[in-house]
């Protein structure tokens, strides 16, 4: 039950008017009206008798009124008490983040916004890539993480948080210095960037797309290896090499004419940033509260 609804209702019953109700409530009458109509739908009871312009509570409403007024009082103050214990949650909270450029969401302002709320706990915010915060967690020397690439699945907890499209991207310089990039073929004979020699990233695209060629892929090295997609983009940039990057990341560029999209016509690849803890961790109450706020904030970005 909407508690505000009954609420209403209450204090049009302890008034007995329902323009003394709106005017106590810094409300319009129409609005008064409309939540105790609600809440007779709701109930299924007719609550108010309405004769000559004045009203007065039917049978129903005076059993109602007389059993939720202080009842209703009680259950106000326990929520009261609760947020105000809530406040007071203490705890540390270590977590790590990616550095490398991979994803659009403000970690900053996330964290930034819980502690607002839960101004005793305490959080330390480290970074790093996937493999090593995936470390960091194995080692307990972190509480949570925010990845996309786990060695070890089995052993976390994950909640997905945010979805981006990642794809293959390379610059105008690349392509007039060599030419236009004819299919997956031609592709594999240039210089390639990735963020490890096992092609982490292209490798999956290959698989995606073209399938056939994988192996042929993995029979050679990256041109350039690294574990910052931020690096990755500006290599590119400068006019040097293909490589999988976050739709985020070359936006202004693509709009520039500077870098463009290989295969225009192709799919993305969609990777998804979890929010991972060990399987067997005990979580606190103020972790708890730390991924439930996380989890709420992000949702509506999958």
């Amino acid at each position: 039950m909407d508690f505000n609804k009954l609420s209403t209702f209450i204090k049009v019953a302890e008034l007995g008017s329902i323009t003394k109700a709106a005017h106590f409530l810094r409300r319009s009458q129409p609005a008064i009206t409309q939540q105790v109509q609600l809440l007779e739908e709701e109930l299924g009871l007719k609550l108010l008798e309405r004769r000559k312009g004045k009203i007065s509570l039917s049978s129903h409403g005076q059993e109602i009124y007389a059993r939720t007024k202080n009842n209703l009082s009680s259950i106000k103050e326990e929520i009261t008490k609760l947020k105000n214990d809530l406040t007071q949650i203490t705890g540390h909270i270590k977590v790590g983040v990616l550095n490398d450029g991979s994803n659009e969401v403000d970690f900053g302002n996330l964290c930034g916004k819980f502690i607002q709320k839960y101004s005793e706990v305490r959080l330390t915010i480290i970074e790093g890539t996937s493999d090593s915060l995936e470390s960091l967690l194995l080692e307990n020397k972190i509480d949570f993480s925010f990845q996309i690439n786990f060695n070890e699945p089995e052993s976390f907890i994950r909640k997905p948080l945010h979805q981006s499209p990642h794809d293959l991207y390379t610059s105008k310089k690349y392509l007039q210095k060599h030419g236009p990039i004819q299919g997956f073929e031609s592709l594999l004979e240039l210089d390639l960037i990735d963020l490890s020699d096992q092609f982490l990233c292209l490798s999956t695209y290959i698989q995606k797309h073209s399938p056939n060629l994988k192996q042929r892929l993995m029979h050679r090295l990256p041109s350039i290896a690294t574990s910052n997609l931020s690096m990755m983009k500006n290599i590119v940039e400068s006019g040097f090499g293909v490589a999988i990057l976050p739709e985020h990341l070359v936006t202004k560029k693509l709009k520039a004419g500077t870098m463009i999209k290989v295969f225009p016509d192709l799919e993305p690849l969609r990777t998804v940033i979890d929010i991972a803890h060990r399987t067997h961790k005990t979580l606190t109450l103020s972790e708890k509260m730390f991924l439930d706020h996380v989890t709420k904030s992000l949702k509506e970005k999958l």
